[in-house]
Parts: structure tokens; C-alpha cells; sequence
């Protein structure tokens, strides 16, 4: 059997700098991308279109990431400060500072307004719309990319200090440290039954984890250099990974094998996402563009 080509096509009108985080909304209408050109970027899907074009950010903008009711948009920015804006006018919102640095990361809970952050000063923090609630310490370095578990009150965070960590979202306390790669860990995220995470980093590695006993359900390679960004699908049988090689990749869960090779990105991949019926994938690149891969 022959597996469908995946085809894919590429933002216009974009980014004129490199793209360093994609999100698209839960009711996946839009996408939001976050680049190095200061904005923020909201997305007709469907038309692709831009919606809005959110300014108010002193430098990169790192991350984005949407609240469950697609109602509003975080992003995260280099000038050491957190952004709420409107989803559907594009208005600001509100600003909250705690990092002492820039700041790498955002991820919302699938319920309530927590949402968490990572950065430059070796910190997660999480925070709700009046400010910050929880700081989470014990990282060396700086700290890449966060996730929350969907199943449990659970943070996960992975670092340049070659360790990724597990931590109670409401006590800040460090549940286990995942050891297992060399080198700077740049990226995690929880399957969707909350049972697995996975990791990738600076070795080329894809690690897979039993989340409960914090150790090594398997190793994968594919990627040529550094893999900077990891995510399961809705449905967790397949992981998408982006790659120093400007290559997107897919593996098969079910097998632990990649199954798919997407070409076209001319510089390092920093995002994906998968929409939430799992049909269409984002990608964010140093090349300044923006794909969507229907799968």
C-alpha cells in the first residue's frame, strides 16, 4: 500500500524574519506565529489570510499559544515580558513581567486560564491573567520549552542543561528529572492520554518516556543535526519533530519508525503543531515561512 502524498503550501505575505512559534486556535480557524520581526501574526486557515498583525512587543517573539476558548492569544518575547491579546480584534490586553530574561516558551492548560513560561533565567512560572502564581527552580541553564500534562497537574521542562524535569504545577515542587540526552534538551510534550512524553535535542535524539516512572520507553533518529521541536498528534499515534535539517518529520508510535519526510523548509525548523483533527500540521522556520502540511 502506497501512503498519500502530503502536500503542503506555504503562508504568503508572512514573516520578514525567521518564524519561531505556531499555534493554531482549538477550533482550528486560525493559526497565530510568533517571529524575530517583533509581531505576532493571526491567521485566516482556510483563506490564508492574515487576520491581524499583533504589535506591541519589544523585541523576537519567541512563542504564542491560544486559551481553550480561542478567545485569546499569549506570546512570548525576548523583551522578558508575556502579551495577552483579543484572538478575534487583535487588541492588547494586558502585559505580565516576572522573567529576568527573554523568555522562550508558552503553553496554556486545556482548562481554566493557567498558562506557563520558560526562559532565559532558568525558570518555568506559571500564571493566570492577574500575574504569576508558581515559580518552578532547579534548572542550571536556560530553560527551552514547556509542556503541561493533559491528564494531571503536571509541568514538564526541558533545558540547555542537557535535562528535561517533571514538576507539580500546584506545589512548584520537582517530581523527577529525565536524564538521557547529551547535550542541551530544546523540546517536550505529553501524549494525550498523559502517559508519555517525549524529548528532543541537540544530539539528534527523539526520547520517549513513561511519564509515571520517569524512564526511557525508546530512542529515535532521523534528523541530520539538532531536533528542535516535538509534538504528538490528537490522537497520540504519531509524533511531529523539526530539525536543524529544515526538515518536519513524522514516526509512527505504533511501529517507532518514521514514516514520512517533509521537504521544504530551507532553514531550521522551530515549531510545529497539529490542528486538532490531526488532518493539518504548521510549521515555523528560520526561513521566515509558515507551512501547512495536510495529512
Amino acid at each position: 500500500m502506497v501512503a498519500p502524498k502530503i502536500t503542503s503550501r506555504t503562508l504568503q505575505n508572512g514573516h520578514p524574519n525567521a518564524v519561531y512559534g505556531v499555534a493554531f486556535s482549538p477550533d482550528g480557524r486560525q493559526l497565530a506565529s510568533a517571529s524575530l520581526d517583533n509581531h505576532v501574526k493571526l491567521w485566516d486557515v482556510q483563506k490564508g489570510e492574515v487576520l491581524h498583525t499583533l504589535k506591541g512587543h519589544g523585541d523576537g517573539v519567541y512563542a504564542v499559544a491560544y486559551d481553550p476558548s480561542g478567545k485569546k492569544v499569549v506570546s512570548a518575547s525576548l523583551d522578558q515580558s508575556l502579551k495577552i491579546w483579543d484572538s478575534q480584534t487583535g487588541a492588547p490586553e494586558g502585559s505580565l513581567t516576572g522573567h529576568g530574561a527573554y523568555v522562550t516558551s508558552v503553553k496554556y492548560a486545556r482548562e481554566g486560564n493557567l498558562f506557563v513560561s520558560g526562559g532565559y533565567d532558568k525558570m518555568a512560572r506559571s500564571w493566570t491573567f492577574d500575574g504569576q502564581t508558581q515559580v518552578f527552580t532547579g534548572h542550571q541553564d536556560v530553560v527551552y520549552a514547556v509542556a503541561l500534562s493533559p491528564t494531571q497537574p503536571l509541568l514538564g521542562t526541558c533545558s540547555k542543561d542537557g535535562t528535561a524535569r517533571l514538576w507539580d504545577l500546584k506545589s512548584g515542587a520537582e517530581q523527577k528529572q529525565l536524564a538521557g540526552h547529551e547535550g542541551p534538551v530544546e523540546g517536550i510534550d505529553f501524549s494525550p492520554d498523559g502517559k508519555q512524553c517525549a524529548t528532543v535535542g541537540q544530539d539528534g535524539l527523539i526520547i520517549l518516556w513513561d511519564v509515571s516512572a520517569g524512564t526511557i520507553k525508546t530512542r529515535l533518529r532521523g534528523h541530520e543535526g539538532y531536533v528542535k521541536t516535538v509534538t504528538f498528534s490528537p490522537t497520540g499515534n504519531q509524533l511531529a519533530t523539526g530539525g536543524q535539517d529544515g526538515t518536519v518529520r513524522l514516526w509512527d508510535l505504533e511501529r517507532l519508525r518514521e514514516s514520512a519526510v517533509l521537504e521544504g523548509h530551507r532553514n531550521t525548523v522551530y515549531s510545529v503543531c497539529y490542528r486538532s483533527d490531526g488532518k493539518l500540521l504548521a510549521s515555523g522556520s528560520f526561513d521566515r515561512h509558515v507551512k501547512l502540511w495536510q495529512l
